[in-house]
């Protein structure tokens, strides 16, 4: 199912206050062929949020200005951005506790640095498959 997704364009923000992360992460995702846009703070990028249509949030829970499980639950309870994928990060090795919380606050993934870029590529496919009838509606984000 994902090939025909191939033909629309995808767009990924990536929200994370380590940048070489965001380099690393930024750099794949391009060699992919999606559209990328990324914030070191939750600030740009709810920002972003505002003037660009995002279908995908890779998002690090421990930002510099706000909890990632409080900016999950804020996009997750709008209706201009529920629709939105997000796949939680994190670097801490609390994994089953920050999963559980991750998951409760409405990610629809969660991984634990350092992952194989791969590994996460894969994942961003079977997301799209299984959300595209609902993230590829011809509406902008209204953060």
């Amino acid at each position: 199912m994902y090939h025909n997704l191939e033909t629309k364009k995808v767009n990924i923000l990536i929200i994370d206050d380590d940048t070489d992360f965001l380099e690393w992460l930024e750099t794949g995702l391009l060699i992919d062929n999606y559209k990328v846009f990324t914030a070191t703070t939750a600030e740009d990028g709810v920002k972003i949020l505002k003037n660009n249509k995002i279908h995908l949030i890779i998002l690090d829970i421990l930002l510099p200005d706000i909890n990632g499980f409080e900016f999950i639950k804020k996009i997750k309870t709008d209706k201009d951005t529920q629709d939105i994928i997000i796949v939680a990060v994190t670097g801490v090795y609390k994994e089953a506790e920050l999963k559980q919380k991750g998951y409760e606050a409405g990610a629809d993934d969660f991984l634990t640095k350092p992952f194989s870029y791969n590994f996460l590529s894969v994942k961003i496919k079977k997301l799209l498959e299984k959300m595209s009838p609902y993230i590829f509606k011809e509406t902008k984000n209204k953060v």
